[in-house]
């Protein structure tokens, strides 16, 4: 039995999102590993819950660290005004399935080092995968050919939200990513995604 409130959470918002997500990538289509409801021609991998907006913003051990996440909450609201309506400052709204979506592990590293973005289309619900310089090629297999993703699988779960992933997609989630990373290097601390 969990007993870490934060831990409980995190294995329900796995379930959500593995259920909403069909047991797959949303990008690359590829099964868990550890479910046990995948076609036997199936490709499987591990796959892991990414948090579209860092995890970290939702919680913090100061005044001056707050106050420091507040002004960074400031500006998202700022140049994203969509959001304001679907998340709020605290840690179990990031912990939604509207900012979290299941990707292939090494997909997951590669969209939370900014490397990989999903870019809206004029279809709703639907992405064009975009990456960056240093993207590396030989995850271009896990790639599907037109380059879309996101379908839902359990409509009880909201679907990643489009403006959550249009700031991903901006470059501005990277901006803040490293504001975060000179905070905690600055305090010695670590933060988790």
């Amino acid at each position: 039995m969990i007993t870490d409130p934060i831990k409980r959470g995190q294995k329900v918002l796995r379930y959500q999102c593995l259920s909403r997500d069909g047991r797959k990538c949303v990008i690359s289509g590829i099964y868990d590993s550890e479910s046990a409801q995948v076609p036997a021609e199936a490709h499987c991998a591990e796959l892991e819950a990414a948090h579209i907006i860092t995890f970290c913003l939702g919680s913090w051990k100061s005044d001056s660290e707050q106050r420091e996440k507040a002004a960074i909450w400031v500006n998202l609201y700022r140049y994203f005004p969509g959001i304001r309506g679907c998340l709020s400052f605290f840690m179990e709204n990031l912990n939604d399935t509207l900012n979290v979506m299941m990707l292939e592990a090494s997909l997951h590293k590669q969209f939370g080092t900014f490397q990989l973005a999903l870019e809206s289309t004029n279809m709703e619900n639907r992405y064009h995968i975009k990456l960056f310089t240093h993207f590396p090629g030989t995850y271009a297999y896990f790639l599907p050919s037109d380059r879309t993703v996101i379908s839902s699988h359990d409509s009880r779960f909201q679907l990643p939200n489009s403006d959550l992933l249009s700031l991903h997609a901006s470059g501005r989630a990277e901006i803040i990513d490293k504001i975060l990373d000179y905070y905690e290097a600055t305090r010695g601390t670590r933060r988790e995604d």
